[in-house]
């Protein structure tokens, strides 16, 4: 028989990496377990490792959290009973929709006038620790509810956003916008994250 070309060969064998992967996750398995469990059974299924397989194996990479399980693992049902396991998942999908549909909290800019100075100043020493000048623009956020009914009592309110934008070196040839995301609940900085586009 002959050869392969390497091209055809590392794309077959990645499909059934992934095939691999997909098949460990569907039993419910966590996404790190089963990108992990896909390349060790890769590398048994080999005598020796040429540099094609090398480069399948390291290209397989996980982007994310290892520990999220993409596929909760069904109940195993009991024999004569699937009707009743059918109800049940049906049960289970309705509870789901109804929570995800009385949890709708949309953004809705805050005026500035609505902060108050202590949170304004704070935000501003957030903004100087993170190279913004003085002078960084201040936009608020807070999740407005959009639910259908009262908002239920097991739901709080999500952080507010506030964002600060400036140019960091508007003096450089490369024109650099920062802006920091301050997550901010009930006056306490919950989270600071800086983002920056060149």
């Amino acid at each position: 028989m002959p050869e392969q070309p390497s091209a055809l060969r590392a794309c077959r064998q990645g499909c059934g990496h992934q095939a691999r992967a997909g098949r460990e996750a569907l039993k419910g398995r966590s996404s790190g377990y089963a990108v992990l469990k896909a390349r060790l059974d890769y590398v048994k299924r080999k005598t020796t490792l040429d540099a094609v397989d090398l480069k399948t194996l390291s290209q397989f990479i996980l982007l994310g959290d290892p520990s999220l399980r993409p596929v909760q693992p069904l109940k195993p049902a009991v024999e004569g009973d699937a009707k009743a396991a059918l109800t049940e998942r049906r049960r289970e999908a309705r509870r789901a929709a109804h929570v995800l549909e009385q949890s709708i909290y949309v953004p809705e800019p805050i005026p500035g006038s609505a902060r108050s100075s202590e949170l304004e100043s704070r935000l501003r020493e957030i903004g100087e620790r993170h190279g913004l000048p003085p002078t960084a623009t201040i936009s608020s956020f807070a999740g407005v509810w959009q639910g259908s009914g009262a908002m239920p009592k097991v739901f709080e309110p999500p952080p507010r956003q506030h964002l600060l934008h400036a140019e960091r070196d508007p003096e450089a040839p490369v024109c650099t916008d920062v802006i920091v995301i301050v997550h901010e609940q009930a006056g306490t900085i919950v989270s600071v994250d800086e983002v920056e586009a060149r």
